[in-house]
This record gives structure tokens, sequence and C-alpha cells, in this order.
């Protein structure tokens, strides 16, 4: 899936580093349970022929702490809270990789495109000139 976006999008085709949506990492180093956008990233690294810009370790942006999903947000007031949390659990580990740059961040699932937006300002903040999100699907307007 990945793979077959990039080349045919003009801002991804052309983006300098390609990362997954960052998920808590637990204190034994594991990832979390649901972390699908880091193992379609790996997988996609395995089967670029190409020489795409991916980047999994040492990873460029973390979640420091377990956070509440999107999907389990119903109201405006509660999806701004939970971004709030979330984005105060973000650290930009490595800016020296995104400054600069134009970042592409895969998640698979876009809810409300609130994550994806705290984590474009965090990578922004860190002097990444441009961020576009990629994801594999969507889930339906509430």
């Amino acid at each position: 899936m990945v793979l077959g976006a990039l080349p045919h999008h003009p801002h991804l085709a052309r983006s300098d580093l390609s990362i997954p949506m960052p998920a808590f990492v637990t204190r034994d180093g594991g990832h979390s349970v649901g972390d699908h956008a880091a193992r379609t990233i790996r997988y996609a690294i395995e089967q670029d022929d190409v020489g795409y810009p991916f980047r999994l370790e040492p990873p460029v942006i973390t979640k420091t702490t377990a956070t509440e999903t999107m999907a389990s947000a119903g109201s405006l007031a509660r999806r701004v809270r939970i971004a709030a949390t979330i984005y105060a659990a973000l650290t930009v580990v490595d800016e020296r990789a995104v400054r600069g740059r134009r970042v592409v961040v895969y998640d698979d699932v876009f809810t409300t495109g609130s994550t994806l937006d705290v984590v474009a300002r965090r990578l922004r903040e860190a002097g990444a000139d441009e961020v576009y999100g990629l994801t594999l699907s969507r889930t339906r307007w509430r």
C-alpha cells in the first residue's frame, strides 16, 4: 500500500523522510500491540527496490506515554482534550533528521485528523518544512 502510493502523489514522491505514526513504546522496548503503522513501514522497507527514505530505527519522534485513541472520542471537547494529551506525549528525538525536510507520516486509520495534526505540529516545531499524512483507511464521519 505505501509503496504503491508514493510514486503517484507529487508531495509524497518528493519526500525526504517517511516515518510511521509514533506509538507508545513500553519500558521493555516493545511497541504497543496496535502499532500497525510501524509494521507497515517495516514491510515497505523490506519490499522497497527504489530507495524511498523510510525510517523506523532510531525513531525520529516518539510517544512517551500511553494515551487514549481518537477512536474512543465522541464529542469535540473530548477530541480536543485527547489531542492535547497526545501532543504533550510527543517528543522529536532527532531534530536533525527533520530540519528542512519534507516528511511523510504514515498511519493505518484516519479518524479525525487530530493525531496527525499534533504530530505535524511537533515535526514543524522541530524544523520540518512540510509534513504530509498518508493513511491506509478512514473511519466514517460522526
